[in-house]
């Protein structure tokens, strides 16, 4: 069934709104013309967000509801 463009499942005896099809959070976000770049071994989770010119090396983990961002990037540098 639908509602409002919303999709629900029948599920003993409830209804259960399939929201997660319709999450508008993005992981990855510019900054003007300054993008993030992940590398592909990284672990990013996706309720984590990546703002502007930050990177994110090989083996890096980003866990739920982190936020990295960078103001200043000439001076900004994280080693954890």
């Amino acid at each position: 069934m639908t509602i409002r463009g919303v999709d629900f499942k029948w599920c003993d005896g409830f209804f259960l709104s399939m929201l997660a099809t319709v999450s508008r959070h993005r992981t990855l976000m510019n900054v003007f013309d300054k993008a993030p770049v992940v590398d592909k071994d990284a672990f990013v989770a996706p309720s984590a967000s990546i703002v502007g010119d930050v990177q994110v090396g090989r083996g890096s983990s980003i866990w739920y509801g982190c936020v990295l961002s960078v103001s200043k990037p000439e001076s900004s540098n994280f080693h954890v």
